[in-house]
């Protein structure tokens, strides 16, 4: 049985004060039937866009409690990038058994059915 996650952005992503980097940030909820206390999930931002400019992002977690969300962060350079609306896609990956789960933000950029209310993400100068 495929291992089935939740992935999200966190609505707001960071620029880092006084540099070009941004912390872009969101969660994951594992799979209690599937993952054990242990087990390392790959975490690739795919994409963050905003005005045609893309980066991309990876980094590896351990899951502590495969029954409580993982809040995860990283940084990515950013020199093109300002305080707005963006647009971001991510896959998780769990190592242990190279299952796959992505998300995106907005959630559904399909008008017909009608979007999820889920909004671009907006980045912010802290």
């Amino acid at each position: 049985m495929a291992t089935q996650m939740v992935g999200r952005f966190h609505p707001d992503q960071h620029i880092l004060h006084g540099t070009h980097k941004i912390m872009v940030a969101g969660s994951l909820d594992p799979d209690v039937d599937q993952m054990v206390a242990g087990d390392r999930v790959t975490i690739e931002v795919t994409k963050l866009s905003q005005n045609g400019h893309i980066v991309a992002c990876h980094r590896t977690f351990t899951i502590h409690n495969p029954e409580e969300q993982l809040n995860w962060e990283m940084e990515v350079s950013a020199s093109h990038f300002a305080a707005g609306m963006a647009d971001g896609a991510a896959t998780a990956t769990l190592e242990r058994t190279g299952d796959k789960f992505s998300w995106t933000a907005p959630a559904n950029p399909n008008p017909n059915p009608p979007p999820d209310p889920t909004p671009r993400l907006q980045i912010v100068q802290d």
